[in-house]
């Protein structure tokens, strides 16, 4: 599923290849601003933010839910490393990967200008290449 995810974005990015650079000086610019610090310093001090953060990374990839540990476990290797190597990949390709493929996608589009949040914001990012209608 990942790699048909990629691929599809693969394809809208080569449609917007002439918005990526546009793209990554946004997110640099705007990510080390004194706005940004202030938004995620205020972002952490009610309590909910860390609880909604943590809760979402467990339905992500489970990501300290411990379950992927129990399977690792039952592996039988020779150098318990190299299992510990591929468990870290998966969090890897969902964190870094999926998530990368996605906010570019939804800021080559210009989906992000849309005022829609979430799931609508990608779907617009996809639409916007393949005319698909997702809602």
């Amino acid at each position: 599923m990942i790699l048909i995810y990629c691929f599809f974005g693969t394809i809208v990015l080569i449609t917007n290849a002439s918005a990526i650079p546009s793209a990554f000086a946004l997110v640099f610019h705007d990510a080390f601003t004194g706005t940004a610090a202030i938004g995620g310093f205020w972002g952490q001090l009610p309590r909910w933010p860390p609880q909604k953060g943590m809760s979402r990374g467990v339905f992500f990839n489970e990501s300290g839910l411990g379950t992927g540990g129990i399977a690792a476990a039952s592996a039988r290797l020779l150098h318990p490393v190299r299992q510990g190597l591929v468990s870290m990949t998966q969090t890897f390709i969902d964190m870094i990967i999926v998530v990368s493929f996605t906010g570019i996608v939804i800021i080559t589009t210009g989906a992000w200008k849309t005022g829609e949040t979430g799931l609508d914001m990608t779907a617009i990012g996809f639409d916007h290449t393949f005319f698909w209608k997702c809602w």
